[in-house]
Formats: structure tokens, sequence, C-alpha cells
């Protein structure tokens, strides 16, 4: 367990621990008008430790002094990046939110004739993106009826609750957020106008209008990323994202970083500068090994980490770094952290099985499967088609379907809510691809376990070690701002709770506490 010099006092009396003792002790500060909300993509728990005792001259080593840090946060299931976010943004699971993933399904939308999809199924990705590589191309959106007829249905319209944008946005505060693809759009909540100031340049295939793909390299997605941490000190400066036209700094902006979750991903079939990823084990071909990142994976955390810094160091030229509450977090992780446990099968061995059942069922895979039928009558056909392969049974930790999928994806959206969910063993890869030995969607520790950390110069250094969900941020920044959480409909919805060991204080000395 990694140890921690600084206690909240508020927090921990009675548990025999050290701690600071303070003149003063609240839950929220006067002084606090902006959180800057950063996502690191794919940091896990075991990468911030990792980075924190191997470099405790970084950025998120020195942040951690005056924060609190989240030992036991999780991410969403399914882990990905647009559930991922929505529980940031949101404080809700796919169980309000209806999004279970970018990559869905819904009975009663009808996918765009252009876009080549089947007829249900729904896909907010790079898919969408213009020309231009900052903005969506209309004729790619799925629409209220069928043939391309009906109301065109952008990212914010799949959306079932409001967002924090939208709250703030309301109130006539600026906010600002900056992500990988203009699908992003998702955060801007049913309205479409939660966030003034919404730069999502492309990272795939056509990355600001090139032909560039930024997830090809390390270094690539590096570069891609410092164009988005311009944004954020663009902001900070009172411009906006693309610099130019001034404005307010926001009340809520931040970013999603790419670098540290293509380089856990990338590989090649030969040792290639720029794709030297994942990580490297003390005990080859045998799991359970010491783990440190490879060259790449290295270098995007170091990078990454440096960029916050840029971030931090902004904000204190500008007189905002006491005003401003800092969250990092991540909106997945990734799966297969030890490379010694990695087991790569193709997905043909879900989409096969289930094609020859229902050709118009909709399956989204990466380290884990999720079906939807179109044809609800034969789940338990195409059930026993998928169990009738050994080949993915081998990889199989457990199946979902019925009041277990209920569980987790609740009862409000049927016409959303999948009709299997294979939960693969920690490790298993649905690719062959020689271009990744990782990703993430799945329900393993690797997948959800993330790290966050919550950073102010006036907290009390604190470090929580109990279960926190990363839906607990959403209703911590409105009430940080001051503004009620329970404007959050996801929140009253779930019962969410505001992230706890939040205390502002004057610290005077060190002392036990018995």
């Amino acid at each position: 367990m990694r140890s921690h010099p600084f206690r909240s006092l508020c927090a921990a009396v009675g548990l025999g621990v050290t701690v600071f003792a303070v003149s003063s002790c609240t839950t929220t500060s006067p002084q606090i008008t902006h959180v800057l909300l950063i996502s690191i993509d794919g940091m896990r728990e075991f990468d911030y430790d990792w980075l924190v005792k191997n470099h405790p001259e970084s950025t998120l080593a020195a942040l951690a002094t005056r924060g609190v840090v989240y030992e036991q946060a999780f991410t969403s299931f399914p882990s990905d990046s647009y559930p991922g976010l929505l529980a940031q943004v949101t404080g809700g699971s796919p169980k309000s939110t209806g999004v279970s993933y970018d990559h869905s399904f819904d009975s009663t939308l009808f996918s765009a004739p252009a876009s080549g999809l089947l007829t249900h199924e729904m896909l907010f990705d790079e898919s969408l993106t213009d020309a231009s590589g900052l903005a969506i191309d209309p004729t790619l959106l799925p629409t209220s009826a069928a043939g391309g007829a009906g109301t065109r249905i952008y990212p914010h319209d799949f959306l079932k609750v409001n967002t924090v944008f939208e709250v703030l946005h309301a109130t006539g505060a600026v906010t600002a957020w900056s992500d990988k693809h203009p699908a992003y759009d998702l955060v801007n909540g049913p309205s479409g106008t939660g966030v003034t100031d919404l730069y999502c340049p492309e990272i795939r295939k056509n990355n600001a209008g090139t032909t560039i793909d930024a997830t090809a390299t390390v270094p690539l997605c590096m570069t891609y990323d410092d164009g988005k941490v311009g944004a954020i000190i663009n902001q900070i400066d009172g411009k906006k994202s693309v610099g130019g036209a001034s404005q307010a700094v926001p009340a809520l902006f931040g970013m999603n970083f790419q670098a540290v979750s293509v380089a856990q991903k990338i590989t090649s079939a030969t040792p290639t500068a720029g794709k030297l990823g994942g990580y490297l084990t003390s005990t080859p071909g045998v799991p359970g090994g010491v783990l440190t990142p490879n060259v790449d994976t290295l270098a995007a955390l170091l990078h990454t980490d440096a960029s916050i810094g840029r971030m931090i160091a902004e904000l204190k030229a500008k007189g905002l770094y006491t005003s401003t509450l800092v969250i990092i977090s991540a909106k997945h992780g990734q799966g297969g952290l030890d490379p010694a446990t990695v087991v790569k099968i193709a997905e043909s061995n879900i989409l096969d099985p289930i094609a020859s059942v229902d050709p118009q069922a909709v399956c989204s895979d990466d380290d884990g499967g999720i079906i939807w039928m179109n044809d609800k009558s034969k789940t338990a056909a195409a059930l026993a088609a998928l169990q009738a392969n050994a080949t993915l049974m081998a990889t199989v930790q457990s199946i979902l379907t019925g009041n277990d999928i209920a569980a987790r994806f609740g009862h409000l959206y049927p016409n959303r809510i999948p009709d299997i969910v294979i939960i693969a063993k920690p490790g298993v890869l649905y690719s062959t691809s020689v271009k990744k030995n990782s990703d993430h969607g799945g329900a393993s520790d690797d997948d959800t376990h993330i790290m966050c950390l919550v950073t102010n110069p006036l907290l009390i250094p604190n470090v929580v070690r109990h279960h926190v969900d990363t839906t607990q941020i959403a209703p911590t920044i409105l009430e940080q701002l001051g503004h009620n959480p329970r404007a959050l409909q996801a929140v009253r919805k779930e019962g969410t709770q505001v992230l706890p060991g939040i205390f502002y204080g004057d610290l005077v000395a060190p002392h036990a506490v018995n």
C-alpha cells in the first residue's frame, strides 16, 4: 500500500494516523471560482502510483501534497470513453444516461444510409468527422425515421440527462471542453448548448483536416495533445480555445489526454521507435512479475505530467491558482496491464455466431463484448451459439443476461439495454491486430481502477482508501462552485454523492490522532 505523509484531521480523527492540525476546516471554499477537469485516458491507479514513486519530482507528485488522493477510484462499466466521460460530467452511469458505449444500439432510431451501418446501429466516433477534422458531417448522423428521414440525432441528442456544463451555462457562466473527436459534442447535453467553447479536433483519420492519424505513434499523439493543452492555456489567459477573441476564464473547463492510452495499447510486429508501448515484466511469459512502463509509455506519462505542469504554471502566472480546483482522473483504464496475461483472439469468434442467428444484431467488443439483439426472441439462440464456440468460451469469465444485465444497465431505456454481455478474463483482447496489445471497455480491475486526484493549494492533504466512483466528480464540481449537485438529473436518479475527504483549512503542525 502506498504511503502518503498527509491526512485530513476532519476525516481521520479516531483512525490512529498522523495528521496536520488545522485552525479551521470546511468542505467548500468561497475562493473556488473555477474547476479544471482533466482526464488522462488510460491512467490507472497503478500508473499514477508508479509515476509518483519513481518520479517524486513530477507535477502529479507535487499536486498530491496539496490534494486528496483516492486510492480506490473506479470508472464506469462499460469502461469506454463515452460512459467514462459522462460519469464525470453527469454524475450517472448508463442506467440514467442511456449511453453505454460510443458504438451501441437504439431500436427507435435509424442509422444514416450513408453510414453503411446496420438498421439500428449507433456509432458516435471518428467516423462522423467531416473533412475539416473539426466538425461532424450531419449526413452520417442517425435519424428518428428510416431512410435518413426525420430529425438528425447528434451525440448530445442521444444523451438522456443534463451535464454539469449545462447547469453552469444556464447561470451565465462560461464553460469549455476539449476532446478527441467532434463527436464529443455529447458533453453539450440534451440542450445542445452546454459548452460555450467546445474544441474537439479529430485525432484519427483526418487530424485537423490533414491525412494524419495521430494515434499511429506516441510522438504524434503527444503533439496532438499539445494542441489541446494550448487551448487550455489560451482559456486561462482569457481567450477562446483557438486564441484571438477574448472570453472570461471558464467556470468549468478541461480536456482529455490521449498519449498515455495510445502508448499503453500500441505495438508493432517488430520493435519500432514511437511504438514501444505497453509494459515490461520481470517474468516474461509468467504472470505476476514486476511491471514497468516501456519506453514510449514512460515518455507519454512524463510528457502528460509536464503538460499538466504547464497548466498549473499558467494558473499561477495569471493569479488563478488558489481559485481553481483541479480534478485529475481518467475516463477509463486499460486491460492487459501484465503482458504475460495477454490473450488475443479474433472478434469473429463473437460476431459470426451472433450474425448467424440475427444478422441485424449489433456487437461492440474490445476486451469484453456487448450485444444488442435486433430480434429479442432470438437471444437464447444467440447465447447458445456463443457458448458452442470453445475458442471464445476459453476467454470468458462470465456471460450476463436478463436480470444481471438490468442490474448494470437499469430499466429506464429498454430500447437501448443490451441483451448479452461478455465479461472477458483479464488480459483478453478480441482482436488479432499486430498494432495493439491492450484495450478498454471491459470490467477488469485494469479497465476500471483509475487514478483520481483533487487538488488546490488551500486543500488539506488527504488520502481516501475506500471505494469511490468517478460519477461523484460531477456533483463535487457543482458543490465546489457553490451550486446544488441535485441540479444534475443523473444525481437525482442514482443518488450520487459528492467525493469525500475534501476539506479546506489552515495547516498548523503535524501531530498524532489516536
